[in-house]
């Protein structure tokens, strides 16, 4: 029922996004810090947009050994799907603090789809239980304290993507 540190600690680690640079003309998004360390960096990912060349590279690396690329043109997107999905507060007579998963991704016109990046962290804290929400207050401080910032991200993110490749945006519901 009290806040704990270990608590807060463990709400913020779990915060992954991607980070997100501008590299001269080029807009670079790569695996996070948190996504190597609990990968042991075993899996990456970076993707690259070229708003002059009008190109959107992406390379990556499985299992330490494998890697991949591959390279899309804005004339083969159709549209930026950008999905939503929240886990916790399913589960009657429980309380915590939800778990909230953003995707941006490319839908290309030949009807695949491309994973750009994921933002994962903490959102709302939820009750379930009889008992009223200030019984709690100490897990709301905490999933208060360390909820992430995934949803004004990913939402930048996906207004950035919308203006430098000039398609439309479409929301993905679970």
């Amino acid at each position: 029922m009290f806040p704990s540190l270990f608590s807060y600690v463990i709400g913020m680690l779990i915060n992954v996004e991607p980070a997100i640079s501008k590299e001269g003309q080029l807009l670079v998004i790569r695996s996070g810090w948190r996504a190597y360390l609990f990968t042991l960096g075993a899996v990456s990912r970076k993707v690259t947009i070229d708003p002059v060349l009008r190109v959107v590279h992406l390379s990556g690396r499985r299992f330490w050994l494998f890697t991949w690329a591959r390279r899309i043109e804005y004339d083969w997107i159709q549209q930026i799907s950008y999905g939503y999905w929240s886990m916790g507060g399913q589960i009657p007579l429980s309380e915590g603090t939800q778990k909230e998963l953003f995707t941006v991704s490319l839908d290309l016109k030949n009807n695949t789809q491309v994973l750009i990046c994921r933002f994962f962290g903490g959102g709302d804290f939820y009750n379930n239980t009889i008992m009223p929400d200030w019984w709690y207050y100490g897990d709301q401080w905490v999933s208060e304290a360390a909820r992430g910032s995934q949803e004004e991200h990913s939402s930048a993110l996906v207004n950035l993507l919308q203006n430098l490749i000039g398609v439309p945006v479409v929301n993905q519901m679970p």
